[in-house]
Parts: C-alpha cells; sequence; structure tokens
C-alpha cells in the first residue's frame, strides 16, 4: 500500500429509497475507487462492491433478494484471472439470521466477515482484513435504532496504529467502545464492550498473525437467550476448526464453514454443539470429524445449516477429500 494514504472519502446521499456511498482512495499515486451503491426497495437489495488490484479491476458483488422468511447472499470473488464463488443461503427465521463468510486466498485469510441481523434493532458487523500479513482493518458497524451511532474503523498502516477509541452517547446509557490492536509478533485483542439495555452485551475479537492459531470470539447476552458465536482459524498450513454455535431459539441452529487450502493437512476438524432440550443435561454432537494426516488436494468449502434435530448421524468429513 506504499505506506501512505492519499485520502479516504465517504460521501452518502440517504433518500428513503435510494442510498449512495462512494469511497475513494488515492495509493501509491493513483486514483482507487470503491463504490458501494444500494437501491433499497423492501423487496429487493442489489449491493456491487469495485475493488482494484494490482492495476486490475476486481469485481465482488453480493446481491439479496430479501423477503420476509428466504434471504440468497451470492459473494462472487476475481482473483488471478479465476471466479471464485461463496455461495451462503439461508431459510431462517424472522428473528435469527446469522451469516459467516470465510475467504482464503492464496494460502492467506482475506476476509472472516460475521454478520448478524437478529432483531429490527441490534445489528453486529465485524470485519477483519488481513492482507500481506498484516491487520489492515477492523471495523466494528453497528447500526441499531433511530440514534445516530458512530462507526468506529480502526486502520493500521506501516505498523502503526492511527486511532483507537469511540465513545458513542446516544441513548440514555453511556456506551464505550474499545479497540485495542497491536502488531509485531504478539496476541492482540479488540475488545469492545457496550452498556446499553439491561442486558450486558461483549464483543471480543482476537486476531493473531505470524503463524499462530488465530480466534475470532463474538459472544453476545442480549435477549433471554445466550447467543454464541465462535469462529477459529488457524493459519501455517493447517485449518483447525471454524465453528459456529448459536442458543437462541427453540431449535439450535448450527453453521459451520470450514475452508480447506490447497495442500495442507487437516491435524483434527470437530465441530461439536451442547444441544439444550427440555431441561436435560447438554448432549454433545459430532458433526465433522476428519481423522489427522489427512492429505487434502483442493479447496473445499463446507456449509451445514440445520436444526439439531435434522442433522444426520453419520460423519460427514468424508466431503473433505
Amino acid at each position: 500500500m506504499a505506506g501512505t494514504v492519499r485520502m479516504v472519502e465517504v460521501r452518502m446521499e440517504a433518500t428513503e429509497e435510494d442510498r449512495l456511498t462512494t469511497v475513494v482512495v488515492v495509493l501509491a499515486g493513483t486514483v482507487r475507487m470503491v463504490e458501494v451503491r444500494m437501491e433499497a426497495t423492501e423487496e429487493d437489495r442489489l449491493t456491487t462492491v469495485v475493488v482494484v488490484l494490482a492495476g486490475t479491476v476486481r469485481m465482488v458483488e453480493v446481491r439479496m433478494e430479501a423477503t420476509e422468511e428466504d434471504r440468497l447472499t451470492t459473494v462472487v470473488v476475481v482473483l488471478a484471472g479465476t471466479v471464485r464463488m461463496v455461495e451462503v443461503r439461508m431459510e431462517a427465521t424472522e428473528e435469527d439470521r446469522l451469516t459467516t463468510v470465510v475467504v482464503v486466498l492464496a494460502g492467506t485469510v482475506r476476509m472472516v466477515e460475521v454478520r448478524m441481523e437478529a432483531t429490527e434493532e441490534d445489528r453486529l458487523t465485524t470485519v477483519v482484513v488481513v492482507l500481506a500479513g498484516t491487520v489492515r482493518m477492523v471495523e466494528v458497524r453497528m447500526e441499531a435504532t433511530e440514534e445516530d451511532r458512530l462507526t468506529t474503523v480502526v486502520v493500521v498502516l506501516a505498523g502503526t496504529v492511527r486511532m483507537v477509541e469511540v465513545r458513542m452517547e446516544a441513548t440514555e446509557e453511556d456506551r464505550l467502545t474499545t479497540v485495542v490492536v497491536v502488531l509485531a509478533g504478539t496476541v492482540r485483542m479488540v475488545e469492545v464492550r457496550m452498556e446499553a439495555t439491561e442486558e450486558d452485551r461483549l464483543t471480543t475479537v482476537v486476531v493473531v498473525l505470524a503463524g499462530t492459531v488465530r480466534m475470532v470470539e463474538v459472544r453476545m447476552e442480549a435477549t433471554e437467550e445466550d447467543r454464541l458465536t465462535t469462529v477459529v482459524v488457524v493459519l501455517a498450513g493447517t485449518v483447525r476448526m471454524v465453528e459456529v454455535r448459536m442458543k437462541a431459539t427453540e431449535e439450535d441452529r448450527l453453521t459451520t464453514v470450514v475452508v480447506v487450502v490447497r495442500l495442507v493437512t487437516i491435524q483434527t476438524t470437530e465441530v461439536r454443539t451442547d444441544l439444550i432440550v427440555e431441561g436435560k443435561p447438554p448432549g454433545l454432537v459430532n458433526l465433522v470429524r476428519a481423522q489427522q494426516n489427512v492429505r487434502v488436494l483442493s479447496v473445499h468449502l463446507f456449509i451445514a445449516h440445520c436444526p439439531l434435530a435434522n442433522l444426520p448421524h453419520h460423519r460427514m468429513g468424508q466431503g473433505l477429500r
């Protein structure tokens, strides 16, 4: 990135139906444009992101046709002249929607995005972008109520943290968000704590680089149910586990995305969940278990998303071949 950011501009012309967001980034004396346009109606939303990398225009398009029960999200990534597609389809309820997208390219985790659209009042989006072995952006965006919320963006350039603090006074409660990012091969913690409602909501994102197990954990205790989302990504030639657990509705839904990089060795890939039914003791369900020293020759994307009551009882790890 040439170590210098020339200009970062965000412009929004917001009407009731049309919102246009344009981000202009100038790097290395060249104007790069990342444009996000949303024409939001009640049923159709189209988001187009144009990314310029290595002098070539790359397009990442996300289209959502949102009805009351069915939402389809398609992500198309074009890199090195090859179209990569990661498609996530969810038929959730009106109250609980979880989308986890993990993109691994060239042996490096590019984007780990956890998006939760749970109720009409609470939306949490955490985006961690890792490029060239350095954390570029850790963004936590919350659009919750009609109050004005401030978005905190932590940008790390040339090994220096530019800004680490965001204070929000939007409702009767005082909301304080603290983001701490430290580089140079040490475990860094990005912690966001909010005391806004009657419940205490805690979101913790831990990202560790330099060939060590990475953990991105998001925990929310906000409603009567306890919702826990954990995404664990291990680099350095081994994929450990990517687990997403939720205890939110009457039916426990589990979404698991396992990404295997070309020519790596799987040590253990295990996904389990604690099933609580009518006060009975927690039960253990093993969904995926790959034996040790399994040679992988291609990239696989495994997505399991269904109520636990309908899960098959046989091992699903055979899909990783």
